[in-house]
């Protein structure tokens, strides 16, 4: 069962970059359910898969898919490696940043 759950993420990963937006919001929210399950594990390259695909999402254009992907955040916390985990915070940190000086131009 594990290597179907793995083969599940390993799926939804390519689709948060798809075209069109709402297969990029429901393929996040279906790795949030994923990490939020205590059954499935991730392994070291799926990992950085994953980590870099929500990290990415962060970023897009639609607040509803940057949504899906902050609320995917707590999950990877429960699942990943503490080196990804720093990585993580600090790319967060570098988007609060980023957001704080766009305001201020306002």
């Amino acid at each position: 069962m594990p290597a179907q759950q793995n083969r599940s993420i390993n799926e939804l990963i390519e689709v948060t970059s798809h075209g069109d937006k709402d297969h990029r919001y429901m393929a996040l929210s279906d790795i949030d359910k994923q990490l939020q399950r205590d059954d499935v594990r991730i392994n070291s390259q799926e990992e950085v898969r994953v980590v870099d695909a929500i990290l990415k999402s962060l970023t897009d254009p639609v607040n509803d898919v940057k949504t899906a992907a902050v609320k995917c955040v707590a999950g990877l916390a429960k699942k990943v490696k503490s080196s990804l985990i720093a990585g993580i915070c600090k790319k967060l940190c570098e988007l609060i940043r980023s957001s704080e000086k766009d305001n201020a131009k306002l």
